[in-house]
């Protein structure tokens, strides 16, 4: 009985915890020394050279082709791209690569993106 009781204890402290997974994952984030030339992400974005646009980003905002007047909130921290669609929902993709004409990212669930400036 006093094991039960100590492990119910045990349970009751760790959820007490504050920190939830997003808020560690995110000051880990900004504890990134690597600094991103974040001019060179401005334009229009397209999966190959050929195809139409995906997005483009101007002034801090990614614009989708399909809802061109709704500008999503993006914010660069470290090397990662914080893509925030509403208050609850966002994603982070790892910025692997950035040149003045190619993007790669790498999402969470580690698929990669490459992106061409148009």
């Amino acid at each position: 009985m006093k094991k039960l009781v100590v492990f119910f204890i045990a349970v009751l402290l760790l959820s007490c915890n504050t920190d939830n997974e997003k808020d560690i994952k995110y000051r880990n984030i900004q504890m990134s020394k690597v600094v991103i030339d974040t001019s060179l992400l401005e334009g229009v974005w397209a999966e190959n050279e050929d195809d139409n646009a995906n997005f483009y980003i101007k002034d801090g905002a990614m614009y989708t082709v399909e809802d061109q007047d709704v500008p999503i909130k993006i914010e660069v921290v470290g090397d990662t791209l914080i893509t925030f669609y509403s208050d609850d929902m966002m994603t982070k993709d790892y910025i692997k690569r950035l040149t003045t004409d190619s993007l790669i990212l790498v999402n969470t669930f580690n698929d990669t993106l490459k992106l061409y400036k148009r």
